[in-house]
């Protein structure tokens, strides 16, 4: 019973109350005279637990048994999605953010000017070194250049999530 309260981060009082009153599985009961203890299907318990919370959570935003919201979880729902939206439009009109199609694009952008630079490279170093290494060392910058942008990409349609 020690374990499964940690690792349900309840008391050993609130699982026997669970037990009692909320339906909580158990496999035995203890019993201190015959010399019983508790014995617990943890697997069970933990579906049950999983069950109780989507019901106490179904039952705070105020949908009912069939699925059904309330008229006035759906009135307080609507107000809050009308706050939310106001809220991002003012964000967005203070400039404290930019929306996420905006921002690529900017992005995409700088990374254009960005990989041209660097495309450049070789041959603007390549133009200050002696003939005899210009070759080589031209190609060694454009490898090094080729290798890092292709493994920086930048687009308005990537989905992909991000490389971390």
């Amino acid at each position: 019973m020690t374990g499964l309260c940690e690792f349900l981060d309840v008391t050993d009082v609130t699982l026997r109350k669970w037990v009692k009153t909320e339906g909580c599985p158990y496999i035995q009961q203890a019993d201190k005279k015959a010399g019983r203890t508790w014995l617990f299907d943890s697997a069970a318990v933990v579906r049950w637990y999983a069950d109780r919370a989507a019901k106490l959570a179904v039952e705070r935003v105020g949908v009912s048994e069939d699925g059904v919201i309330s008229t006035d979880e759906a009135k307080r729902r609507r107000w809050v999605a009308l706050a939310i939206s106001a809220e991002l439009d003012t964000g967005e009109k203070l400039k404290e953010f930019v929306r996420v199609p905006i921002a690529l694009r900017r992005f995409e952008h700088e990374a254009a000017k960005i990989r041209s630079a660097l495309q450049n490279l070789p041959n603007a170093v390549a133009g200050h070194l002696a003939p005899t290494v210009r070759d080589l060392v031209k190609a060694k910058i454009m490898e090094a250049v080729s290798k890092t942008l292709d493994s920086f990409r930048v687009s308005v349609t990537d989905d992909d999530e991000v490389d971390e």
